[in-house]
């Protein structure tokens, strides 16, 4: 148990107080958060029902043997700030469309919003268009008991295709210079079909 004693008065205002360490939090019954053991391995989905509502760093989404593969990814649906494609070369995608080209894929980093850390955590509706001090000062039909959390992470799996390449005048790839859909490695899966997700 933490015990914070502190002056509290009228003009006081309650400041959050911010736990940092290698641990999973769970809500149970809309107000309860319990601690407990980091998940191992995201599935694609919201991060914020799989043990991380109130995380905000990155997570890398892990694309194993595409290494020596030229692949196209088409635009994921993804709920963070932007999306940053790791291969031969870094490339952030911070604006639509986000589909882009890239050689030995090895992964799809999600770099989170600060929403669901610094909050506003009970306010109704979830999503505004700006977030000042007044969505903090919030009652009646605007306040919930319960957490309001926005949704975090890569949403669904990406469909990827593999582009045929060039080399010494022929192309190689399919014969008629045609792209081939990629198999579950690449569209962020491992060879157990779950989605291989390293939170970082």
């Amino acid at each position: 148990m933490i015990r914070i004693e502190r002056y509290y008065g009228a003009g006081s205002g309650i400041e959050a107080v911010y736990l940092l360490g290698t641990f999973g939090v769970y809500i149970k019954e809309g107000t309860k958060v319990v601690l407990d053991e980091l998940p191992q391995e995201l599935k694609s989905g919201d991060i914020v029902v799989q043990g991380l509502p109130f995380y905000s760093g990155g997570v890398i989404y892990r694309i194993p043997n595409l290494m020596g593969e030229c692949i196209r990814i088409g635009s994921p649906e993804f709920e963070g700030a932007c999306l940053v494609y790791e291969g031969k070369d870094r490339q952030l995608a911070a604006w639509p469309p986000y589909d882009r080209t890239v050689e030995d894929l090895t992964g799809m980093r999600v770099e989170l919003t600060r929403r669901n850390t610094f909050g506003p955590l009970h306010r109704l509706p979830g999503r505004a268009y700006a977030y000042g001090p007044e969505t903090f000062l919030t009652e009646g039909q605007e306040w919930q008991d319960s957490y309001v959390l926005l949704p975090q992470g890569l949403m669904e799996s990406p469909r990827a295709w593999r582009l045929a390449r060039e080399e010494n005048g022929a192309k190689d790839g399919a014969k008629d210079g045609a792209d081939d859909e990629a198999d579950d490695g690449a569209n962020g899966t491992n060879e157990d079909g779950e989605d291989s997700v390293r939170p970082d």
